[in-house]
């Protein structure tokens, strides 16, 4: 079993921003808190990943996407980026060791934890994507993860809605079951169509990236932010209709509200996704009408 490596400490959203498309006019990308140095015939990797690794206290490998310096620095010259290595790193290697798991404030089912490197030599051989091709692999690799974090979570979406559902035609106010009154029919169909609309552009992004035009990260970005702001409001307006029973860990809905809460974190932060889809959606739009803005 394996886990993702790419989030750390000091860094945060500029490993989704890994071609500083976003980076403040005249400053430079952090470098944050764990990075390698290419060494001969090995990489040399030393700090800390953030506490948010997922599978990292239980994985055996990781693949991760790190700064590097090849012998020039860590910044490209003349430009706000930085040079990166995707390497693929055994975490039995001498000087890994792992913090404790996460408690967190939800998908506690998933343990998510730190991992420290000092000095740790990996041979050059486990590099996926050097330099400039590291980039690419990156966008790939969250390609994926950002379409699949779309379903999950319309799946957890879902889940809240069926939970909604039975409850409304369980609980009794004012002397009939709560389906019964207007307010709770509209607010209950308000989530099955938002339900509905996540599974539809899910559909849609799957269907693009196996198909002939596809992959891309923009359709699994566009479903990923979507989707997973959809799992959190469906969740809390589920929960709305629970009312204060929706509170306790007697029913299911508090869990799934925390853990759609997550989802709007993990595996790139919706806003700097969006940050990130815009702009690519700003560069086609230049491109097909051949202007420059």
């Amino acid at each position: 079993p394996g886990c993702w490596l790419a989030t750390q400490p000091d860094r945060g959203s500029d490993v989704v921003d890994m071609d500083a498309t976003e980076v403040k006019s005249n400053t430079v990308q952090s470098k944050g808190n764990l990075s390698a140095r290419f060494d001969g015939d090995a990489y040399v990797i030393s700090g800390q990943s953030a506490a948010w690794v997922s599978y990292a206290p239980l994985a055996q490998t990781a693949m991760a996407y790190l700064p590097c310096d090849y012998g020039d620095g860590f910044y490209k010259e003349g430009e706000q980026g930085m040079h990166h290595v995707g390497i693929l790193i055994p975490l039995d290697l001498p000087g890994v060791s792992k913090g404790k798991p996460l408690d967190k404030h939800g998908q506690r089912p998933l343990p998510q934890g730190e991992v420290f490197f000092d000095e740790v030599r990996v041979p050059a051989k486990y590099a996926i994507a050097a330099d400039d091709a590291a980039i690419p692999q990156m966008n790939a690799t969250l390609t994926f993860a950002n379409m699949e974090m779309s379903a999950t979570f319309t799946g957890v979406a879902r889940s809240a809605f069926d939970l909604a559902l039975d409850y409304v035609h369980e609980r009794k106010q004012g002397g009939t079951p709560i389906i019964n009154h207007q307010s709770v029919q509209i607010r209950t169909f308000d989530l099955w169509q938002r339900v509905e609309a996540a599974r539809a552009l899910t559909h849609r992004v799957f269907n693009y990236n196996y198909g002939d035009y596809g992959p891309h990260l923009l359709a699994s970005v566009t479903a990923k932010t979507y989707a997973t702001r959809t799992s959190f409001e469906v969740a809390s307006e589920a929960l709305q209709l629970f009312g204060g029973n929706g509170l306790t860990k007697e029913y299911q809905i508090e869990k799934i509200m925390r853990d759609a809460r997550a989802s709007m974190i993990e595996d790139g932060e919706n806003n700097i996704l969006n940050l990130k889809g815009m702009r690519w959606l700003s560069r086609w739009y230049q491109d097909k009408q051949g202007v420059s803005v």
